[in-house]
């Protein structure tokens, strides 16, 4: 994002081509957050410390402390040691529109410096909204399950990146293919391979991520289908793949001290990981910091020191574990890469030796700890065999101790990640113990931040384990009291994140039509309805009480009843009476009629257009129209109608023509008076086809009159009221009363409140 906007400021032989032109590009500054933490600490990022940790000197405090200052240091020190002070800095922003990048907040390991840093970042945002030109600033950080400080969302619109779309996929491959040279026979080799491979469940979340989809690239290549399908194991054979490839490069330095290598490297994940979260270092440490725990750990396990310098060399510039970009200093290339080699390290080394270690141990405190959420995933990812069952006595024993938002992520991440796949007995008794209660809410709010992923597929087990315990627990609840406010919260579980909507969907129906006639049956269309349970199926019954509101429910939940039938006829008919304004399906025929001409529908935006309120109801309108267009049913026509036409522009024509079309094929009623009066109180002109010998209101009524009539007489108390005694049956008073409040002015709603009152139904 920086270099698309860097681009309009460099000079002209200087910018790349390959950039997107942006027409209004801002100034771009960038900044490590871990960089950010560190100046804070009183320790100097830019320091070259070859000979030893960084220097050290008085921590900024108070407006010493800000972002401005620090950018300012940041802008001192790529300058070559320009003056430069936090007022210039407030100048470049008042004079240039910016962007100020923040990235890298999870690298910030420290809780109490985190929480000091978003402080500042807040504080920074404040004071950037005065300015003549406000900065646009960016924050960027990975999911901390909202255990860990983070900026305010009043402040920030939260964004979250999607996994990788089919079609992106496809492209980063061709491009991958393109850079590797992979062409004809062995490029479509690969991409067959791809195809297969991305349809597998775990290996397709594997693939919606930019770094795994490189591994697995590189693996589908030399491997094949013997490409693992866990995360843990990718990266395995990542690890093996590369150290083979450098082995055969350079054997004096690799090839000699292999085994070396893949003990030292976790180990040196590990310490820098722990480091990052326990003291002030941003993920990278000096030359000789590590040289001397690559010493430490050789000394402890009785191992030669006198090859630390051979094996820095090997661990650094031959397999890119680590790599240098500040002068004197080395961190991992990739923090994913960081956080597998200290899972592994943990795995295969911690304890060892101890005879009462328990594995369990590290992995409850991983499973508590939001900065080490990967890791975990790894670590569980190293587990075999019976090492499984130890994982899941592990994560009941924490979930049911010390549950806190991160363990229930953590445990569903090795969930998704396919840690249980070979032991399903397993894997169900880890569901049930983070769909508790208390789990089913903190992982659908983490589903709608994007944090995880729902279960790429239930445990497959044989009929005589008898039915899933969770999906046992939660539809007995929900059995209980359909209308309990908790089953929303239950029913998305079921079918949002353990993946079971047809399971559900199946279940609701034969529950439903079980429940006709008994006083839990609305109960049962109401939970259908959020979420379209129905969805397409016919409906199991015919005959069914539509008392108020039964009639929306049921075209919500998308079930369809038969064509012609009784329930059909009856269902349009609520429709048309006005019963079905919020109908959230158009699989059947009278739900479409009712998203078409939904009264919200007919609220104009502009003098020229009309709003169907957000993106989705806009969409289910379209839908409806299309599905009626393909019927051939009138009520397209008639949906048609509400639009502006040549010479119509500013007036009430849409509304007359609409409510006029409705009543000329529905015959009279409600949903045609209503939007006639919707548009009598609209603040256009008036346009309307006359309708010689009709009323406003009653059973001579026409819309388009009352549109009419309505609007003229708006201010005429004394109209309203021989109207009112004119009227002759209920729909005519119902029609009377919403004109009143709709139409009429002020003054005349005051002087027949008493008489509307009256009028409407106690």
């Amino acid at each position: 994002m920086c270099q698309v906007h860097r681009n309009s400021f460099v000079p002209e032989g200087q910018a790349l081509d390959s950039l997107p032109k942006l027409e209004h590009p801002r100034f771009p500054v960038r900044l490590d957050l871990s960089d950010y933490a560190l100046w804070l600490g009183g320790m100097d990022p830019w320091d070259n410390p070859e000979s030893g940790s960084l220097r050290k000197k008085r921590a900024p405090r108070g407006r010493e402390a800000t972002v401005e200052c620090f950018i300012a240091d940041l802008l001192a020190h790529e300058s070559g040691g320009l003056t430069v002070g936090a007022q210039t800095v407030q100048d470049i922003f008042d004079r240039v529109p910016s962007l100020v990048m923040l990235d890298g907040l999870d690298e910030v390991g420290s809780v109490t410096l985190r929480r000091r840093v978003v402080q500042e970042i807040d504080k920074f945002v404040d004071r950037g909204s005065a300015s003549p030109n406000p900065p646009k600033v960016v924050v960027t950080t990975r999911p901390s399950a909202g255990e860990l400080p983070e900026p305010s969302p009043q402040r920030f619109e939260i964004l979250a990146l999607n996994q990788l779309t089919v079609e992106q996929r496809n492209s980063y491959l061709r491009k991958w293919c393109g850079v590797r040279g992979i062409q004809g026979r062995e490029g479509r080799s690969l991409r067959t391979s791809f195809k297969e491979k991305s349809s597998e469940p775990y290996i397709n979340e594997l693939a919606g991520n930019p770094m795994q989809l490189t591994i697995l690239l590189d693996l589908l290549h030399e491997q094949g289908a013997a490409t693992p399908t866990q995360r843990t194991d990718l990266y395995d054979k990542y690890v093996d793949l590369l150290l083979a490839r450098e082995a055969n490069k350079h054997p004096k330095s690799v090839r000699e001290h292999k085994e070396e290598l893949l003990e030292i490297i976790p180990f040196l994940g590990w310490y820098i990981h722990a480091h990052t979260e326990d003291s002030q270092i941003n993920g990278r440490m000096s030359v000789d910091e590590l040289k001397a725990a690559m010493q430490h750990f050789q000394r402890t396990y009785g191992n030669r020191e006198s090859i630390v310098d051979q094996l820095f060399e090997g661990a650094s510039d031959r397999l890119w574990a680590l790599t240098s970009k500040v002068d004197g200093t080395y961190e991992f290339e990739v923090l994913s890469l960081r956080e597998y080699f200290a899972a592994r390290f943990l795995y295969l080394y911690a304890g060892e030796g101890s005879k009462d270690f328990d594995r369990a141990d590290v992995l409850r405190e991983l499973l508590r700890r939001p900065f080490w959420l990967n890791t975990v995933r790894f670590y569980g990812g190293n587990a075999k065999g019976h090492e499984i069952y130890a994982l899941t006595a592990g994560i009941e024993e924490e979930l049911k101790t010390s549950a806190t938002p991160a363990s229930f992520l953590a445990a569903w991440a090795l969930l998704t990640d396919g840690v249980f796949l070979r032991r399903p007995r397993e894997a169900r008794k880890v569901i049930a113990a983070v769909c508790s209660d208390v789990g089913c809410e903190v992982l659908l709010s983490a589903l709608d931040r994007h944090d995880i992923v729902a279960l790429p597929e239930m445990p497959d087990l044989p009929e005589e384990d008898g039915p899933d315990p969770t999906w046992a627990r939660l539809t007995s609840l929900i059995r209980q009291d359909p209308g309990d406010g908790d089953n929303h919260q239950r029913v998305r579980v079921l079918r949002e994140l353990l993946g079971r909507r047809g399971d559900f969907d199946a279940w609701w129906c034969e529950q439903t039509a079980a429940a006709i006639g008994t006083p839990q049956q609305d109960s049962w269309f109401k939970l259908g309805g959020d979420c379209e349970a129905g969805a397409g199926k016919p409906a199991a019954f015919e005959k069914v009480e539509l008392s108020p509101g039964t009639a929306e429910l049921i075209l919500s939940t998308g079930l369809v009843p038969k064509p012609g039938g009784e329930l059909e006829s009856a269902l349009l008919d609520a429709v048309l009476d006005g019963e079905c304004p919020d109908v959230t399906s158009t699989r059947s025929f009278p739900a479409q009629v009712a998203v078409a001409l939904s009264p919200r529908g007919f609220l104009a935006s502009s003098a020229s257009a009309f709003g169907d309120g957000d993106e989705q109801s806009a969409r289910r309108r379209s839908e409806a129209l299309k599905q009626l267009g393909r019927a051939g049913s009138e009520y397209s026509e008639i949906a048609k109608k509400r639009a502006f036409k040549a010479g119509h522009k500013g007036s009430t024509f849409p509304w007359s023509e609409s409510a006029a079309a409705l009543y000329s094929h529905a015959r009279r009623c409600w949903l045609a008076s209503e939007i006639a009066i919707i548009g009598a109180a609209s603040p256009f002109r008036e346009g309307y086809t006359r309708r010689p010998g009709s009323t406003p209101f009653g059973t001579a009524a026409d819309p388009s009159e009352l549109l009419a009539q309505s609007r003229a007489n708006q201010s005429n108390a004394r109209w309203w009221k021989e109207q009112r005694e004119a009227v002759d049956d209920e729909l005519g008073m119902a029609e009377w009363a919403l004109a009143v409040w709709c139409v009429a002015s002020s003054e005349v709603v005051t002087e027949l409140l008493p008489t509307l009152k009256a009028a409407l139904p106690t």
